[in-house]
């Protein structure tokens, strides 16, 4: 073999092996990246669980409450003045319904988006690649 040849099969050799250490670099770093979405997938999924199970306490807690609180308002003003114990009592449940509304769009619009710690990795990891190039 030539001197020429040697040389340009060592280089072939060495850009093979560059090839492969990025691709492994890549690989590693998707694998980061697929594990902490599902870590991040795990704990929204954990978040939503308990958010449900309380949600369906509060709802039937509040629900018994305010049936029997009616109730109650209604048998006092019975006798003199019913229409004003249902009137009293529909305007409870109303309220009650309106503050629960403006408590949950507060609590949702208080939550980061989903996955936002994997998106800001995989903005990261972009712009590192573009200050290579």
């Amino acid at each position: 073999m030539r001197n020429g040849e040697v040389g340009v099969e060592q280089q072939a050799s060495e850009g093979s092996g560059r090839l492969k250490n990025l691709l492994a670099s890549l690989l590693d770093l998707l694998h980061t990246r697929l594990d902490l979405l599902g870590t991040e997938l795990r704990e929204e999924l954990l978040r939503f669980g308990i958010v449900l199970v309380g949600a369906c306490v509060v709802l039937l807690l509040v629900t018994i409450g305010l049936g029997l609180l009616a109730a109650a308002l209604v048998l006092a003003l019975w006798d003199e003045h019913a229409l004003l114990g249902l009137s009293l009592a529909g305007a409870l449940f109303v309220a009650v319904g309106a503050v629960t509304v403006w408590a949950m769009g507060r609590v949702m619009r208080a939550k980061p988006r989903p996955f936002d710690a994997s998106l800001s990795e995989l903005q990261r990891d972009r712009e590192a690649l573009r200050a290579r190039s």
